[in-house]
């Protein structure tokens, strides 16, 4: 099981723990390995949820359906042993960031770009927590990506994972995912 999610679209820790426990329930219901194996190999994630795209070298994964801290650090874990630039922050919500500030550098985030509104909580938050990530504070989705165009030395990888919802500066998550990959596509490749 754990090779078939390898093999699959399915990112992260937290996709094989579900994968265990849909093919638990599965076989439960009379299925068998063979199909829960295809069944795997065939999931489409959902649009907007650790989808992949690459330009000009450079991976960019757009999670902005991530409206929770937990999303995005569920999100950060997927990507081990990568060079990280985040983008992070949107409609307030009340969240609290402070746990996930402290989980940022071992996760591999060497630039946190912070969007409002809760971005400027995130930022005092990783400051305190993790003076060693260069934080950058944008007025918006387009002005963090060009500031990251600037650094690419910095990181392999981006990721918007917000942690909040896009409400504050688009109609919905899938508008916000989709300015990222034409901003990304626009300026990386």
């Amino acid at each position: 099981l754990t090779n078939a999610v390898a093999r699959s679209r399915l990112k992260g820790e937290h996709n094989l723990d579900n994968a265990r426990l849909a093919a638990q329930l599965a076989m439960a219901a009379g299925a068998d390995i063979e199909g829960i194996v295809k069944g795997i190999a065939a999931f489409e994630p959902l649009p907007h949820r650790l989808e992949e795209h690459e330009f000009g070298g450079t991976l960019f994964v757009d999670d902005s359906i991530s409206t929770t801290p937990e999303a995005t650090k569920a999100a950060l874990a997927a990507y081990p042993a990568k060079r990280i630039a985040l983008i992070a922050g949107g409609h307030e919500r009340n969240q609290d960031y402070a746990e996930l500030a402290t989980l940022l550098a071992p996760r591999g985030v060497t630039i946190l770009v912070c969007l409002p509104v809760t971005g400027d909580r995130l930022a005092t938050a990783t400051y305190a927590a993790a003076p060693e990530i260069e934080v950058l504070e944008a007025k918006n989705l387009e002005t963090a990506m060009e500031a990251l165009a600037n650094r690419r030395a910095r990181f392999d990888t981006v990721i918007l994972s917000p942690g909040a919802p896009s409400y504050n500066q688009f109609k919905n998550f899938e508008e916000r995912g989709n300015a990222f990959i034409a901003l990304a596509e626009k300026l990386f490749s």
